[in-house]
């Protein structure tokens, strides 16, 4: 029983990490939600684009 425990908690771990992960690299995009193109400018910063 103190297996499973442990597996379910370095799983959840993972998850959670996993998660944290994708959210660093969309988060910057997020402003630009319903836009028709999403560009990089050269400071780094997202550039949208409605057409």
């Amino acid at each position: 029983m103190t297996a499973m425990r442990i597996v379910t908690a370095v799983l959840a771990v993972l998850v959670l990490l996993a998660g944290g992960a994708a959210l660093y690299r969309v988060g910057p995009m997020l402003h630009c939600w319903g836009s028709d193109r999403i560009a990089r400018g050269p400071e780094g910063v997202y550039v949208c684009y409605d057409f």
